[in-house]
């Protein structure tokens, strides 16, 4: 249903982030794939860094949709969100603080999710 997604976020994330896929299995082709995971599936932990993942090949036909602008008049926890839908509808998410921020601190549900997410299977 998506036609494309396009990004404003802080320059420093550009800054962060790989803008080309380098080799399979690197933590920058992850971090890449992170985002197209995170729209597929609503998350973005650790089980959608894996290389499972990042070679989804659902994940890779929505990474090749998505355009990421860096924007000077987005604070650096900032991101503007702008989904288009084949059917012409456009979807728009502004965010003001990130998850974990001191501004919007996670909750003890948040926490105790993270926390079983990063020690499943072990």
């Amino acid at each position: 249903m998506i036609e494309r997604v396009d990004l404003r976020v802080s320059p420093i994330v550009l800054e962060l982030t790989p803008r080309k896929i380098r080799k399979r299995g690197s933590r920058q082709v992850q971090r890449v794939s992170c985002g197209g995971r995170g729209i597929a599936l609503r998350m973005a932990g650790e089980a959608q860094f894996s290389d499972a993942c990042v070679l989804d090949p659902s994940v890779v036909a929505l990474r090749r949709k998505v355009k990421i602008e860096a924007d000077t008049s987005i604070g650096r926890v900032q991101s503007h969100v702008f989904i288009r839908l084949k059917d012409g509808r456009t979807l728009e998410r502004r965010v003001e603080h990130a998850l974990g921020t001191l501004e919007r601190p996670m909750s003890d549900a948040d926490l105790e999710t993270k926390f079983r997410a990063l020690v499943d299977g072990i």
